[in-house]
């Protein structure tokens, strides 16, 4: 479970913290240009790390950098994470020095429950458990390099937290309904190589397509089953068929709807967190496409799943049939005055209310403007 994300000097988020211990989901509203999706994108440079990236200059453009804070100070970025009731900290501090081509690392450190697993201090790294002291390319993180001793060697576990994290930003006509491998464990952001994951998933754990078919069942009540039909060597095809009285249809994936192919990967998504456990979900807009019914039951069953599963969803969203289904202590409000100042510090609606900024409903002070600082 996230617990705490410290950000300074990315984009418009200068010394920003959102802490979450305890919250099984939340969720983020504001303005447009308010920071939501900037926190998106720090969440994604550490999902990157897990996954095996640690060029600095694939992670991190110069713009990256807070433009408006002169001069120009080092990147900050902290992540606390707790997994098995052990809390694991991680933090990176970056430079992109005048004249460079390329970010450097300034600082690097990782610690379990307090004590140091790793510290780096520019291009000399020492792993603390070994006593052991070596150099790393100031322009290459150490946390993916770094050798383990075993699956229960802290580092494995916390980069596999980091790796499994989704962060989804769904574009339905960039969905692929064509699978071309059995390789694809780890759905992309806008969900481009959904067909490949589904069927790595069934390959891996074949009870999940049971779970799935009885959730788009109560999707849409046609839905009768859906197969993988074979297009070439290494190829096939996810095809959906629907049933009615005596007729039935059969349709490759790329002829549903938009908002079908959203609610079919949630249906995934929810089958991978009670499969492969998934820790943590970050889904930008999931009204988008989806009718306001349909919005709903959807993030009801993705809340109670990754509570039930002790993982985490977050979720971003101006519909207003979204808002209604969250409540204030677990609704955090972004704000952010103009283009020249940082986003605000973050609060819950919650305390927001009760320090009187705003009464009555949520919908109504959003819509007035009542509830964003003056």
């Amino acid at each position: 479970m996230l617990n705490r994300l410290y950000v300074n000097n990315f984009k418009c988020l200068v010394n920003f913290e959102m802490s979450l211990a305890k919250n099984h989901s939340a969720l983020l509203i504001g303005r447009n240009g308010s920071g939501k999706s900037s926190v998106a994108n720090v969440l994604e440079f550490f999902q990157r790390i897990g996954r095996g990236e640690n060029r600095l200059e694939k992670l991190v453009k110069e713009e990256d950098f807070c433009l408006f804070m002169q001069p120009k100070t080092p990147m900050r970025l902290e992540l606390e994470v707790c997994i098995d009731d052990k809390i694991y900290s991680y933090a990176l501090e970056i430079e992109y020095p005048s004249g460079f081509h390329a970010a450097r690392v300034v600082s690097e450190k990782m610690s379990v429950d307090g004590t140091p697993r790793f510290e780096r201090h520019k291009a000399q790294t020492k792993v603390t458990s070994r006593s052991t002291e070596f150099f790393v390319d100031w322009h290459m993180i150490a946390l993916p390099i770094i050798q383990d001793t075993g699956n229960k060697d802290s580092l494995v576990v916390f980069r596999n937290w980091l790796k499994q994290m989704m962060i989804l930003r769904p574009i339905p006509s960039q969905m692929n309904c064509e699978a071309k491998s059995d390789d694809e464990s780890l759905i992309e952001d806008n969900g481009r190589n959904i067909a490949s994951w589904l069927s790595d998933m069934l390959s891996n754990h074949p009870a999940a397509y049971s779970d799935m078919s009885e959730q788009l069942k109560q999707i849409f009540p046609d839905f009768h089953s859906f197969i993988f039909q074979s297009t070439g060597k290494n190829a096939k095809e996810l095809i959906v068929r629907f049933d009615r009285e005596s007729d039935s249809i059969q349709l490759p994936m790329n002829l549903l709807s938009d908002g079908e192919k959203c609610l079919l990967l949630s249906s995934i998504v929810c089958s991978a967190a009670k499969q492969y456990n998934v820790p943590f979900c970050f889904w930008d807009e999931p009204g988008n496409y989806v009718s306001l019914e349909e919005l709903d039951n959807f993030v009801r069953s993705l809340r109670r799943i990754f509570e039930k599963k002790n993982g985490q969803l977050i979720v971003v969203s101006h519909s207003e049939q979204a808002i209604k289904g969250f409540a204030d202590e677990n609704t955090w409000l972004f704000e952010r005055k103009s283009h020249l100042e940082p986003t605000l510090p973050l609060q819950s609606v919650e305390d927001l209310r009760n320090s009187g900024r705003f009464s009555g409903e949520l919908i109504q002070a959003l819509n007035s403007g009542d509830i964003y600082a003056s």
